[in-house]
């Protein structure tokens, strides 16, 4: 059901409420997103293992996030790292990855998740991230700041990964200092993806990497950023 909503808002090109109007030939900032997260089911229900009883293709929502949370785990040697590059596209389920395209839910395989981080970049929001759990595959999808202020001031970052690094660029801050100045009291999941994806990506570092859990502890930038 929620699969074919999507389709209806993406397909038909107007929604009151996305502001997305077919006449002007431009989504708005909103669609962007919807088309991200109508990819993101599309991928799930094509590379679901439905060899897994019980389990369902499921979306939570929480105040910093949403999940797609896909019963199952990455076959063919791929591996979340691997989803934000170009790569062959090896569904598991092929004969529903036909129909997907045939019906013009998918453009062009293996360029799903390339699709879904293009369409974020353009809305402010950080890249996704795509994680092994236990038995599942989960796409995270984090907010930008047009959602939570309404604007998009130019002279400030606009996503939580960019909003990290303009901090850090003052001085080492540790995830609670963080989590203060984005005004939460407790700090979020968001905050800690977002913080493992940018050491990941060696743009930051830890202060004390020989004591990973010291209370001291604090995220510095490096070079690379």
């Amino acid at each position: 059901m929620l699969l074919e909503e999507l389709q209806k808002i993406v397909a038909k090109g107007e929604s009151e409420s996305l502001e997305f109007k077919k006449s002007t030939g431009q989504r708005s900032e909103a669609a962007k997103t919807v088309c991200a997260l109508f990819n993101g089911v599309a991928n799930a229900i094509c590379h679901r293992d439905y060899t897994t009883h019980g389990g369902a293709v499921a979306i939570a929502m929480y105040d910093d996030r949403l999940e797609i949370i896909n019963p199952g785990i990455l076959h063919f040697d791929m591996t979340p790292e691997k989803l934000a590059h170009p790569h062959e596209s090896k569904p598991w389920n092929p004969i529903i990855a036909s129909v997907f395209y045939r019906a013009g839910i998918i453009e062009k395989w293996g360029m799903g998740t390339l699709n879904i981080i293009e369409w974020c970049e353009k809305n402010g929001n950080p890249k996704p991230i795509w994680e092994v759990r236990t038995q599942s595959v989960t796409t995270t999808f984090l907010p930008s700041s047009f959602f939570s202020t309404g604007t998009r001031p130019e002279s400030r970052p606009e996503s939580l990964e960019e909003k990290i690094l303009y901090l850090l660029q003052k001085s080492p801050l540790s995830k609670s200092e963080l989590s203060k100045a984005f005004g939460h009291k407790n700090i979020s999941g968001g905050l800690k993806k977002v913080l493992t994806l940018l050491l990941n990506q060696g743009k930051i570092t830890y202060t004390l990497p020989d004591k990973l859990t010291s209370s001291l502890q604090k995220y510095k930038l490096t070079q690379k950023s």
